[in-house]
């Protein structure tokens, strides 16, 4: 079943559902602020991975590059690797 995100009409909160794709625009009330409703948003495909239970969804890098990478990029302040290309001094992620 996929994974679908929502965007609540009142308060903006992101909500992430597994809905069968026939019933992925049916109406639903958000569970933030419960009067907003929910309009489905269009995102770029996850996987989600199965071990011993349900982990969170993992962007396409993650995907490719394996949930144990270790190296350059994987932390903070650091520069490229597999989950980041940095853009050097106008990066955004290495300069915050």
């Amino acid at each position: 079943m996929p994974l679908y995100d929502y965007e609540c009409s009142h308060c903006d909160s992101i909500v992430s559902a597994l809905r069968p794709m026939a019933r992925r625009h049916d109406p639903s009330t958000c569970p933030d602020c419960e009067t907003g409703t929910l309009s489905l948003k269009i995102t770029a495909p996850r996987s989600l991975q199965f071990k011993d239970g349900p982990r969170r969804a993992l962007t396409p890098q993650q995907a490719l590059a394996g949930p144990d990478v270790r190296g350059p990029g994987t932390r903070a302040g650091t520069r490229n690797s597999v989950l980041h290309n940095c853009a050097g001094a106008a990066c955004a992620v290495c300069a915050a």
